[in-house]
Parts: C-alpha cells; sequence; structure tokens
C-alpha cells in the first residue's frame, strides 16, 4: 500500500512564499572585446536567455558595491549607459576577466586590487564606491 502526504493548506502557502524569494535558477556569463561587454543570463527552467551588451564608449560611470544575500555577501559591478545601468556580480562566469579589463578599456578605472578591499570589508555592508566616470 502506497500512502501519499499532502500539505496543509498553511503549509502549501509557506512554500509557495519561499519558493517566491528565490527568483528562477539561472546562469550569468560575461564576455568582454574590445568593443564592449556583453552579460547573458540563461534560465535553466526553459533554457531562455537575454543578452544585453554595452559598448565602451557607452558607458559613463563604473561603480562596485555589495549586496546583502543573507548569508554573504555579493560583490556588483554597476556600467551605467544614458540609456540605464548593466549590472553584473563575481558568480557569473567571466568575472575576473571583466575585472581585469575595466582598466584597459576605461582608462582611470583603478586595478581591482586598489579598490576589492574596499568594498569587501567590513562584510554586509554595501561600500558604494566609484570606479570610473567619464569626464
Amino acid at each position: 500500500m502506497k500512502s501519499e502526504r499532502t500539505k496543509s493548506g498553511w503549509l502549501t502557502r509557506l512554500t509557495e512564499y519561499l519558493h517566491s524569494l528565490h527568483p528562477r535558477p539561472w546562469h550569468g556569463a560575461i564576455l568582454c572585446d574590445l568593443s564592449g561587454m556583453t552579460r547573458t543570463i540563461t534560465y535553466e527552467d526553459d533554457g531562455s536567455s537575454i543578452k544585453v551588451s554595452v559598448p565602451w564608449s557607452d558607458v559613463v560611470s563604473v561603480s562596485a558595491f555589495k549586496r546583502d544575500i543573507y548569508t554573504y555577501d555579493l560583490i556588483c559591478i554597476a556600467l551605467e549607459t544614458a540609456e540605464g545601468c548593466l549590472e553584473v556580480n563575481e558568480e557569473m562566469e567571466g568575472w575576473g576577466a571583466m575585472v581585469d579589463a575595466l582598466p584597459e578599456h576605461l582608462p582611470g578605472t583603478p586595478d581591482n586590487t586598489e579598490w576589492w578591499e574596499k568594498v569587501a570589508l567590513p562584510p554586509f555592508v554595501t561600500n558604494w564606491t566609484t570606479l570610473f566616470t567619464r569626464a
């Protein structure tokens, strides 16, 4: 005999609420070349993807900051253009190459050894740091 467990109404609502706190699982990738940076987000559930490209010449500012993800911090970089902002983070494939490419393509941007600790410490504080502003 097979028994089935069913969730009570409150448990179902709690489970649905907890699932709503976590967005769809995704994979992010960053690719930099001579013309600019491309961020691709691929959703695991249906394989769909969103690709956004930003030419280096369109970047008006770059900032590094930290997001508090409850049990850990996530280092992020925001590239601002006249049309909006593109955010990438350290969990994305290609992060290291992108961080290394910023000073090369956006002159005046400090090397990550100059800003990383300012953003990373102390923990659980945003530590917004401007890395580049186009004159």
